[in-house]
């Protein structure tokens, strides 16, 4: 064979090296990212936040990440993102918010949101791609290696407890806390609630401990469910308790403008003392 014909075939040879190289670049490439339920981690592709800055998900390495899809024009996700970064924890985390209005949501943040990241951009991909349900908005945290932790519904109530169990590696809030606040009590300091059962003829009472309620808010929702029935049930004995930050005339307002059917009290000093220690990190 000449050396001619041993140059053509080796540039032959190089020629289609390359361009398989590049059918399988392009194949690799293009490939779908691989969705949360099939690795269990954040998935790896390109967004663009609502300052038009683009972000690869890769760079969330390395710090632990919040993600929360959230409707801007629905009070209680706003509510439910301020009351997670109120209680943030002590570690540095990254803020990760998706919605379908960025700017609508970005205007209804605190002016201290400056590092939340919002993406508008491939809502609904994003949304298939993390498993968040088109009935629901939820949030997810993923640690510093991008392995999802732990996931919720907005209005689950526990966000920030979970985030800091996750994140500074604290106790998570649990029904075990709420009776470790009533077992620090003095016996005398139950009393009022053990005896709202012995009241009822049926020796059975319902208590709710309110921090705070508004209307249209999960704890609005609650107390009107609670009035349904207490109505319904007679022979039950309902009782929903405040914190002393609560003055006497707070009480019958709330009466008044709840259209309370049970009534309301105050706790006293110690329970609402203990009830502020707990609930303050909930």
């Amino acid at each position: 064979m000449s050396n001619r014909n041993r140059i053509i075939i080796g540039i032959l040879l190089a020629a289609n090296l390359i361009a398989g190289g590049l059918v399988f670049a392009r194949r690799y490439s293009s490939r779908a990212p691989d969705s949360l339920s099939e690795s269990g981690s954040l998935p790896s592709l390109d967004i663009r936040d609502d300052s038009g800055r683009s972000i690869n998900t890769n760079q969330f390495l390395g710090s632990p990440l919040f993600v929360q899809f959230v409707n801007p024009y629905v009070d209680a996700q706003i509510a439910s993102v301020i009351k997670a970064r109120q209680n943030r924890p002590d570690r540095s985390i990254t803020w990760l918010l998706v919605t379908k209005d960025a700017r609508e949501l970005r205007e209804r943040l605190p002016e201290d949101s400056g590092d939340i990241i919002i993406v508008e951009s491939d809502y609904e991909k994003l949304r298939e791609l993390l498993n968040v349900p088109k009935c629901c908005e939820r949030w997810l945290i993923f640690d510093e290696s991008a392995k999802l932790r732990t996931s919720g519904d907005y209005d689950s109530g526990d966000v920030a407890a979970r985030l800091r169990s996750v994140i500074d590696g604290e106790r998570p809030y649990s029904e075990a806390v709420i009776w470790q606040a009533f077992n620090s009590l003095k016996k005398r300091d139950l009393a009022q609630i053990i005896d709202r059962g012995t009241r009822s003829r049926s020796r059975k009472a319902l208590i709710v401990m309110l921090s705070s309620v508004c209307t249209g808010c999960a704890d609005g929702e609650l107390v009107d469910l609670l009035n349904v029935y207490a109505k319904q049930s007679p022979e039950i004995s309902f009782l929903a308790l405040v914190p002393d930050t609560f003055s006497h005339l707070d009480v019958k307002n709330l009466i008044a403008n709840l259209d309370l059917s049970f009534p309301v009290e105050i706790a006293n000093h110690n329970l609402s003392r203990e009830w502020a220690l707990y609930s303050a990190r909930a």
